[in-house]
């Protein structure tokens, strides 16, 4: 049983024989396939070294991310809690692999005493039993999870660019720490808006979180900016979390901090600017203006952080043409606390967005937003058999999505929710695909837009592109309220592209999350099943029993290519399909 199996792929191989080296030096057996005897059967003893080794250091790179050996490696040790992960070069692993903090070794070349390669070796070290020169104990510490799963109940999947981090023995001035963060940062100067404290008294959070919402998305058009979502932002109101300590979780440099107060017709919004990482204010102003003009001040207030932080924006990008969404503050107010209420996303919220909504339409009947949002709300209810008139709220969902991607125009928001409505209704998919292209072309940077885009390609069976959205909306939202149907989506379009080892990790994870919610069962059932481990397949499987049934449940699978996937998993466990 050796100490180490080093996984990587073969182009890497000048890196992993560094590694292998590296390792050995500090007393380690490591197994790679240059170790394989005569004789031996590699594939047999690949598996052996794989599933026996104390720690499987795992290589990540653009290639061997997309090599579906070490993939499928990399999902045994993450099961058997062995993985030891190190990014060799720069790359967007799989998010199933997201759960584990990985070391960033890009830089390393071959010094045995470089901190971070040190760290990674007492990681080993400790797995495999020897971190205080005792004899190995890999019986009994690979017949117990992970430590770091030991201690307590799994999470949602952290943010998506944690990487290992270096004790504060080591870093002496904080422009240190920023240069070796324990996160590697996005190419793009990145930002996040934090939530806005609201003056105006009691109950007016919504407005001041519609204000983080808006900037956001303004922020998040130009595409020289990396932009954390609104939602995301919004999860940090209340916390006593440091500057610093939020930047590191989201995997940003900068933040935007601020308050909003309205006063009559008035609302004055003031604001700084701040690189978080070293604790320098950058910039700070006072904006105000009408509130018939909000949304021209939310333009001046994103111009102008733009311009502060990336000197490469051009008047030009900054000149785009405003849409004035409406012209009622009160419409728009009303639209806030419809959203607002929707993020609950519970029979009773649901229903009291769709009364904001459709007094904000009342008010403005070209208000698409509105429009959209109160077709949504239908939608929601419909589906989750809210309504005490089910066929009633499908009609009025369909006609308040239909009108409103009449209206929009290019409206953003608006799009993306009729899309969202279309899909959730009985209706024709192509629709929802048509609006949801539409909001792409507007803006491929917003992680609301490309969450729909996903689910939507899940819908149709475009699943490479589909994970490539819902990836991609992960990352720029982490802390996503939509998080559990991201997992779901995710997992299923792992299914779909044959990756059944990563589906069944991702939807373990999206079943802890909805655990009354068939598709995980479903998916996680298929692709265990696909994957071999048949015991595991029937025992996720069987939890469709009390949800009506595997036959109730298939309707979720709309694609021809994952019906015929669940059938052939039925066979593989000696079920009678459904043809």
């Amino acid at each position: 049983m050796p100490d180490v199996f080093l996984s990587y792929t073969h182009a890497d191989r000048d890196k992993a024989r560094l590694f292998a080296e590296g390792l050995e030096s500090a007393g380690l057996e490591v197994w790679w396939d240059v170790t394989v005897q005569l004789g031996d059967t590699f594939d047999e003893a690949t598996e052996t070294a794989l599933r026996t080794a104390g720690a499987v250091v795992v290589l990540w790179s653009p290639r061997s991310v997309a090599s579906r050996w070490v993939r499928s490696e990399a999902s045994v040790a993450l099961r058997q809690g062995t993985l030891v992960p190190a990014m060799i070069e720069f790359c967007t692993r799989p998010v199933m692999f997201e759960l584990t903090q990985t070391a960033d070794l890009s830089h390393w070349k071959g010094d045995p005493d470089d901190a971070l390669f040190r760290r990674l070796v007492r990681e080993v070290l400790k797995m495999v039993g020897r971190d205080d020169g005792r004899a190995p104990e890999r019986a009994s510490r690979m017949a117990a999870p992970h430590s770091s799963q030991r201690d307590g109940p799994k999470t949602p999947f952290p943010h998506l660019h944690q990487l290992t981090t270096l004790p504060p023995s080591e870093i002496s001035t904080p422009l240190e720490l920023a240069a070796k963060a324990e996160f590697r940062l996005p190419a793009k100067p990145s930002i996040a808006v934090m939530p806005f404290a609201s003056l105006s008294g009691e109950d007016q959070d919504f407005f001041a979180d519609g204000m983080v919402e808006e900037i956001s998305t303004v922020l998040s058009r130009f595409s020289s900016l990396f932009v954390i979502a609104g939602q995301s932002s919004l999860s940090y109101r209340g916390t006593t979390k440091t500057a610093p300590d939020i930047a590191r979780e989201l995997g940003v440099r900068y933040l935007l901090e601020g308050s909003v107060r309205r006063a009559g017709g008035k609302v004055r919004i003031s604001v700084k600017l701040v690189d978080a990482l070293v604790g320098e204010l950058i910039w700070a102003d006072r904006f105000d203006d009408a509130l018939e003009d909000v949304f021209e001040l939310q333009d001046r207030i994103a111009n102008a952080v733009v311009s502060t932080i990336d000197s490469t924006i051009t008047d030009a990008e900054m000149r785009r043409s405003v849409v004035r969404p409406t012209n009622s503050p009160d419409a728009y107010e009303l639209s806030l606390r419809a959203n607002a209420k929707l993020a609950r996303y519970d029979s009773e919220a649901v229903k009291e967005a769709l009364a904001f909504a459709e007094r904000a339409v009342e008010l403005d009947p070209n208000y698409a937003w509105a429009v959209a949002t109160a077709g949504f709300c239908h939608a929601t209810l419909a589906l989750n058999l809210w309504a005490e008139d089910r066929m009633g709220a499908v009609a009025a969902g369909l006609a308040h999505a239909e009108r409103a991607a009449q209206i929009a125009g290019d409206d953003l928001m608006a799009l993306t929710v009729a899309a969202g409505a279309f899909a959730t209704l009985p209706a024709d998919i192509t629709r929802a695909s048509a609006l949801i292209e539409r909001a792409m072309k507007l803006n491929p940077e917003k992680a609301f837009v490309l969450f729909w885009g996903g689910t939507i390609d899940v819908e149709v069976g475009n699943f490479a592109r589909a994970l490539e959205r819902l990836e991609k909306a992960a990352r720029l939202d982490p802390r996503s309220i939509y998080r559990p149907w991201q997992l779901m989506n995710i997992g299923t379009c792992l299914l779909g592209l044959d990756r059944n080892e990563e589906a069944a990790v991702v939807q373990e994870e999206a079943m802890r999350l909805l655990p009354n919610y068939p598709v995980p069962h479903m998916v996680r059932g298929t692709s265990l099943a696909l994957a071999g481990r048949t015991a595991e397949a029937r025992e996720a499987l069987s939890v469709l029993q009390r949800m009506g049934g595997v036959d109730a449940c298939r309707s979720f699978f709309r694609t021809p290519a994952l019906q015929a996937k669940l059938n052939q998993a039925l066979e593989l466990l000696g079920e009678a399909p459904k043809h």
